[in-house]
């Protein structure tokens, strides 16, 4: 897991940097500019990030030990090792280039890890749930698919993001009987609008011949409605993740086969 507190950090000192030209500034004592170059060069190094930088900010440190050397004799009550405002000026111009490089790096990482209970492929769920083409859908079925299918298959993903088991089969199903809809205003052309999953299917096997449809498909149709979409409407279903992948997998299936029938 990528440390969020380490990064946090690494930011405030950049940030503390970046302004360090508009104050006052001490080299040596202890929390101020050599102490915060030291930090930031060992957290790049445990966060693997801005690697490429870390040299550079091990040189400054370098060159500022030169110029501000340790005086042993000198008292300490009076010892100062204020820092020149062109060489405060240095560091905050290095420190907003080394800003820019760790925010670039940052964003090719991954920074949080999910673990999902689906055991489905985090990246193309989540390219589902932002309705980008996925491993899910053929490109082909994609391009075709509606809004409202696109958007029902998206929150489904979402939910299957979120390890909620029982709202992603509601959705899905209802992606489903948008595909199905579609079919039969295809077929028929008639207004499905307020028919039933059974009505659909039966009008449609009543002239599966006429409109050039499979039989034997149909009456999948309809028992995939009687078994999942009927049973997932009942008020004390409650849906386990294990059910929910399989019912998400089933119905994308589904809508592929019904975009076949439509070719």
């Amino acid at each position: 897991m990528f440390n969020l507190n380490k990064l946090f950090v690494t930011g405030v000192w950049l940030e503390y940097l970046i302004r360090c030209r508009h104050f006052s500034l001490y080299y040596r004592k202890e929390g101020y500019l050599r102490d915060t170059l030291v930090d930031l060069s060992n957290n790049l190094i445990e966060l693997g990030i801005g690697l490429n930088i870390k040299e550079e900010i091990d040189e400054t440190i370098i060159e500022f030990d030169t110029k501000y050397p340790i005086n042993e004799e000198e008292d300490e009550s009076k010892k100062s090792d204020d820092i020149k405002k062109e060489d405060r000026l240095e560091v905050s111009i290095k420190a907003k280039k080394w800003h820019y490089i760790i925010k670039e790096d940052v964003a090719n990482i991954n920074v949080i890890e999910m673990k999902l209970l689906s055991g489905l492929d985090v990246k193309e769920l989540t390219k589902l749930a932002n309705k980008e083409p996925s491993l899910f859908f053929t490109q082909e079925v994609w391009n075709k698919l509606s809004d409202i299918e696109k958007n029902d298959f998206s929150d489904a993903a979402k939910c299957l993001l979120l390890n909620t088991a029982t709202p992603s089969v509601m959705v899905v199903l209802r992606g489903a009987e948008a595909s199905l809809r579609l079919l039969y205003e295809e077929k028929t052309r008639l207004n499905p609008e307020n028919k039933t999953w059974r009505q659909l299917t039966k009008e449609l096997n009543d002239k599966s011949k006429e409109y050039s449809l499979d039989q034997r498909f149909i009456n999948f149709l309809d028992a995939f409605g009687d078994s999942k979409r009927n049973l997932a409407q009942h008020p004390n279903k409650i849906y386990t993740i294990r059910e929910a992948v399989a019912i998400f997998m089933q119905v994308i299936g589904l809508v592929e086969e019904i975009y076949l029938e439509l070719e």
